[in-house]
């Protein structure tokens, strides 16, 4: 008789402490940390914070479901692609060296193609790198998802820049220092992610650079005190 409300307690304790965990991970962010979406071609290209398999990463089953379509007419100006921004990742205007976090994960059971999904990083001179998941693929503990991280990873992982040239992880550097290492003191502007080739993705921990990581929903993301953090 005494054992079974001690027991419903316990669980309803466990239950508290894993409501307060998540909240403590995640928070709702204002219009400056927001996750925002643009859309190349309405009635084609779509995306969601919906639940289904994610990432090991975080507990929430929650992910960012998007779907680019076929573009049938590429001499037109509708084209199809979907890109992810808050005005805070878009507003970085601060030195390289001082970026981290520039992470995603990814289902890999969907599209992983050379050129999408990335991050692309527009630079003060003009030039952008391309940081794809295709040249930073590490396996998480769960073998349908995968992990591209350009600030922490120090091997197997790679940039491109717009000139076609590969800054690849050295075994000791990260691709983000090999290249800043190549171009010291440049400036970044902006990151964003981007979704430009036909299929289906699903996309989870999404890190801008801009001390915050989205795994639930767009109005609400972690804070990224430092590279470990997220």
């Amino acid at each position: 008789m005494h054992g079974r409300p001690m027991c419903v307690g316990a669980l309803v304790l466990a239950l508290v402490l894993a409501l307060a965990a998540t909240a403590a991970a995640e928070s709702t962010v204002g219009k400056q940390q927001r996750l925002r979406t643009e859309i190349g071609t309405r009635h084609l290209d779509h995306a969601k914070w919906a639940h289904g398999s994610d990432s090991p990463g975080d507990g929430n089953h929650r992910r960012l479901h998007a779907l680019v379509g076929h573009d049938e007419d590429t001499t037109d100006t509708n084209y199809s692609y979907l890109a992810f921004y808050s005005r805070a990742s878009l507003a970085l205007n601060e030195p390289a060296s001082s970026v981290t976090n520039l992470s995603f994960e990814f289902d890999e059971n969907n599209h992983v193609g050379a050129g999408a999904p990335r991050i692309s990083v527009e630079l003060e001179n003009g030039d952008v790198l391309y940081l794809a998941a295709f040249y930073c693929n590490h396996p998480t503990i769960n073998p349908n998802w995968g992990r591209a991280d350009f600030t922490a990873f120090t091997n197997n992982c790679a940039i491109w820049d717009s000139h076609g040239i590969e800054y690849p992880a050295d075994g000791i550097s990260t691709a983000w220092q090999v290249y800043l290492a190549a171009h010291p003191g440049v400036q970044v502007d902006q990151a964003f992610l981007v979704l430009d080739e036909e299929g289906k993705y699903n996309l989870d921990r999404v890190s801008l650079g801009a001390d915050r990581m989205y795994i639930s929903h767009f109005n609400r993301a972690k804070h990224c005190a430092s590279e470990a953090a997220c």
